[in-house]
């Protein structure tokens, strides 16, 4: 069993484009040394993100999300238990909401 979680947050920055590579550098290795797979996408100052990975894991990386001085008001949108993930070979995939068509 692992943990998923899903999380909304502002952006700071007037330019979160720019702190996605700084994001990124350090996140992806984090991530798969702390078993945790997911995605975050964006959209003008708006963070979204899926997060799946050992519990103990996500507690300890929610910590460190609402610590996080490039974002503001994170609103975890959904918490639960999975029996498989569902981003299995992503430690962190990047996705720009903005440039999504319906």
């Amino acid at each position: 069993m692992i943990d998923r979680l899903v999380y909304r947050s502002r952006a700071v920055e007037v330019s979160p484009e720019a702190a996605l590579e700084k994001i990124f550098r350090v996140s992806v290795p984090k991530n798969a040394r702390l078993e945790i797979t997911g995605a975050l996408g964006f959209s003008g100052q708006t963070y979204i993100q899926l997060l799946e990975g050992p519990p103990a894991s996500l507690d300890d990386l929610v910590r460190s999300l609402v610590a996080d001085p490039r974002h503001t008001e994170v609103n975890i949108l959904l918490r639960g238990s999975s029996e498989r993930r569902l981003l299995p070979r992503w430690s962190m995939a990047r996705a720009d909401l903005g440039r999504v068509t319906p």
